[in-house]
């Protein structure tokens, strides 16, 4: 794994690694945003495998700019710092291998039947458990020279019992749906085990091959008609779920390929690889 270690002076302490592939652990009571607290320790300090946990987060953030509701201690908020030397087009693919690692750790763990809605979300059923916010932030020279970082920012809702009004509806967590409450210190370590171990296989051959039959098997409307809005739509609606899918052509999806794009068939029966970067997913008929 290739790393560049510069301790910084003002971060809070670093405590020994007790999960695989981790190398220090900060973690913090409160926090803005675990992404954001990465972005700022790059700036001083780079190191493959850095991970940052926060009990609560002020704010939280997804995809698309949404806000995530993360001031639950019922939830896990972290984000992991990698550095692969992989050319910047292949970063995405880190987006996947989490979304893959957390489902497969929550399933194996549980019991539970997770899906993942491309590319970032976990749903259990039928509502989402997990959303993964990927970053690619450039490290200075005198840090780690001719690098870039990847800050992988997960939150996960495990043991929690409801939702505020405004998420309810979509919002969920392993143990309302099981009924079950999960630890969350082994949940974490069984995705670490499992992150690291096709982490090794993706930086080495650039690509999610290893996982892309697994990850398929996972794939929320995997075989069905999905619709595609590309985000100057989503990024310009005041609430981005709320667009209708009435005017969209639909298409079937395929899978993923071992890039991580989604491959979809159109009306006339041509295919095509949708990047993460450009589209949004929906199914006819359906706001999520």
């Amino acid at each position: 794994m290739n790393t560049h270690l510069k301790l910084p002076t003002n971060q809070p302490p670093i405590s020994p690694t007790k999960y695989k592939g981790i190398r220090c652990i900060i973690h913090h009571p409160v926090i803005d945003s675990t992404n954001e607290a990465a972005k700022r320790l790059l700036s001083t300090y780079a190191a493959s495998g850095t991970l940052i946990l926060a009990d609560t987060q002020t704010a939280g953030k997804g995809r698309l700019g949404r806000t995530f509701v993360s001031d639950s201690t019922d939830s896990i908020y972290m984000s992991l710092i990698v550095i692969p030397k992989l050319p910047a087009e292949k970063l995405p693919g880190l987006t996947i291998l989490a979304a893959y690692a957390m489902s497969a750790a929550i399933d194996k763990l549980t019991g539970a039947a997770t899906q993942i809605k491309w590319p970032n979300d976990i749903l259990l059923s039928g509502r989402k458990i997990v959303g993964i916010l990927t970053e690619s932030v450039e490290v200075e020279e005198n840090i780690a020279p001719g690098s870039r970082a990847v800050i992988i920012g997960i939150g996960a809702n495990i043991n929690n019992e409801s939702f505020p009004k405004s998420v309810g509806a979509k919002a969920g967590s392993i143990y309302m749906a099981t009924g079950t409450k999960t630890d969350k210190d082994a949940l974490l370590a069984l995705f670490f085990e499992i992150f690291f171990r096709e982490y090794d296989k993706y930086v080495k051959h650039a690509s999610v091959a290893s996982i892309v039959g697994a990850y398929n098997q996972k794939l929320l409307g995997n075989g069905s008609e999905i619709c595609l809005i590309p985000y100057s739509r989503t990024t310009t609606a005041a609430d981005p779920y709320s667009i209708s899918t009435e005017d969209l052509p639909t298409y079937t999806c395929l899978g993923i390929n071992a890039d991580g794009d989604l491959m979809v068939r159109d009306s006339q029966g041509q295919t095509m690889p949708v990047s993460s970067g450009e589209i949004s997913v929906r199914f006819p008929g359906q706001p999520v």
